[in-house]
């Protein structure tokens, strides 16, 4: 019986974008921050990629649902960390707090990590999530690609992105 080698990727790439996720990057991590779009009942929500893999050799119409996935199709696949809407009086337009899924936390940090598979075709775009200082250690904010360009050049918060890079 021949057994078939599942393809791990830390790189993908889609037009002109470059989309990472490594365990060990120039002797670092790099896991990109993306769009995800979950389809119909979920929200475009951010996700941390972890790695990627190559499932095109999966047999169609196998009925796998794993994680938000339904009917898991041939192709590239991106492993994620995905996020979840925090309502809080601070979100707006640019802003919004979100949080990190996890299964529990252990010492006030989080220690049971969610993973899911997320169709590299579901990618709306790259964006943006800085870990916040001082509260739940899954919680994040997440600056909206949407309106990022034009509302902060309006609104004269360049010294923000200035920072931030």
């Amino acid at each position: 019986m021949d057994n078939p080698k599942l393809k791990l990727l830390t790189l993908h790439r889609r037009n002109d974008m470059i989309f990472r996720g490594s365990a060990s990057f120039r002797g670092s991590m790099w896991r990109d921050w993306v769009v995800v779009d979950w389809g119909r009942g979920f929200e475009k929500l951010p996700s941390r990629t972890r790695c990627f893999v190559d499932l095109s050799r999966l047999r169609k119409n196998l009925r796998i649902n794993i994680g938000r996935v339904n009917n898991l199709k041939p192709g590239v696949h991106a492993v994620v960390e995905c996020s979840k809407p925090v309502e809080s009086p601070s979100n707006t337009e640019l802003i919004t707090e979100i949080e990190m899924e996890v299964g529990g936390f252990s010492d006030g940090f989080a220690s049971k990590l969610m993973f899911h598979l997320a169709p590299v075709e579901a990618f709306v775009a790259p964006t943006v999530v800085i870990p916040t200082i001082g509260g739940k250690n899954n919680a994040c904010i997440w600056l909206k690609p949407h309106t990022l360009g034009v509302a902060c050049l309006s609104n004269g918060c360049m010294s923000l992105i200035a920072w931030m890079i």
